[in-house]
């Protein structure tokens, strides 16, 4: 008697533990697809800024880039250099996990 309700609470336990890791699941893949979203959403940001800069830059010639710091220094330098990798600088950290790992 006392074996069968060990053997229950472990089956009730186990039955949580999986729906518990079933619904974690689904928040990491939440998490995975909200992520890809932003870092796209970053990409074309950053695309944009770089032919808007690039596009100044053709057209006038005297734009000093003195003072420009951070994202727009960045930017510009990536202008500049005529590459139109947005890969060549991170502006988005990557997300923290959820479960510390």
């Amino acid at each position: 008697d006392s074996l069968d309700g060990s053997r229950a609470a472990l089956d009730e336990v186990r039955s949580e533990l999986r729906a518990f890791m079933d619904e974690q699941r689904i928040f990491c893949g939440f998490l995975d697809t909200e992520q890809r979203s932003y870092q796209e959403l970053m990409r074309q940001e950053v695309n944009a800024l770089s032919r808007l800069l690039d596009s100044t830059l053709r057209t006038d010639g005297s734009l000093r880039l003195v003072g420009l710091s951070g994202f727009a220094g960045r930017a510009a330098s990536l202008a500049l250099s005529r590459t139109p990798s947005p890969q060549a600088f991170r502006a988005v950290p990557p997300m923290p996990s959820p479960l510390g790992s």
